[in-house]
C-alpha cells in the first residue's frame, strides 16, 4: 500500500501521523480497522493459515514513537551500556 501511495501520498500521510501524535487525539475513521486475511498457505483452512496487514498509520506513529524514545535514551544511557 505505501509503495502505491508514491511520493504524493507518503507525506501526506506522515502530515496526518504527525498530527496525530502531536494531539494524542485518533480520528474516528483511524480507529476501525478492516481486517483483510490473506492465505499463508493455499486453501488455508484454520485461522492460523492467515495473516492481516496492519493499518498503515498505527505502523508509522509507532515509528515516530521509536525514534523518539530512542533519541530520549541515548541522552540517559552511557557509552559503555548496551542494549
Amino acid at each position: 500500500m505505501l509503495k502505491a501511495l508514491g511520493s504524493r501520498g507518503k507525506p501526506e500521510l506522515f502530515q496526518i501521523c504527525c498530527e496525530i501524535y502531536d494531539s494524542g487525539e485518533w480520528p474516528a475513521d483511524f480507529l476501525e480497522s478492516i481486517m483483510i486475511p490473506i492465505e499463508k498457505k493455499q486453501r488455508a483452512q484454520e485461522y492460523v493459515d492467515f495473516r492481516t496487514i496492519p493499518h498503515a498509520s498505527k505502523i508509522i506513529v509507532l515509528k515516530i514513537l521509536t525514534r523518539r524514545m530512542e533519541g530520549k535514551v541515548q541522552q540517559v544511557l552511557g557509552r559503555n551500556q548496551y542494549g
